[in-house]
């Protein structure tokens, strides 16, 4: 579920940084105006699966250790990957576009 949501989203920024440099905008700007469009269905999306799993994590009820650890982990998982995917994907794509330049 994890890897599934986190490279969905870089696949999605990935190709909307394509589009807008296919519409001729400079690299740089295509990277800005592209993250700033795809900021927010992103969080939207990592928002939605860590309040999905808020409930399993905070569930203090008998036998309830696997579940909630294993949802603590995804949580900070998301919350990690968003930094990534925000961050670092554009950083990886501008510095591979300059090479096929």
């Amino acid at each position: 579920m994890l890897i599934g949501i986190v490279v969905s989203n870089a696949i999605l920024l990935i190709d909307r940084l394509n589009l807008l440099c296919s519409r001729g905008y400079d690299l740089h700007a295509a990277i800005m105006e592209g993250a700033h469009n795809r900021v927010r269905p992103i969080l939207m999306t990592k928002l939605t699966a860590i309040l999905a799993l808020l409930p399993l994590a905070l569930n203090f009820g008998e036998g309830s250790d696997l579940e909630s650890t294993m949802a603590v982990v995804v949580i900070f998982g998301l919350i990690f990957h968003t930094l990534i995917t925000l961050v670092l994907v554009p950083v990886l794509y501008s510095l591979f576009e300059n090479t096929h330049i």
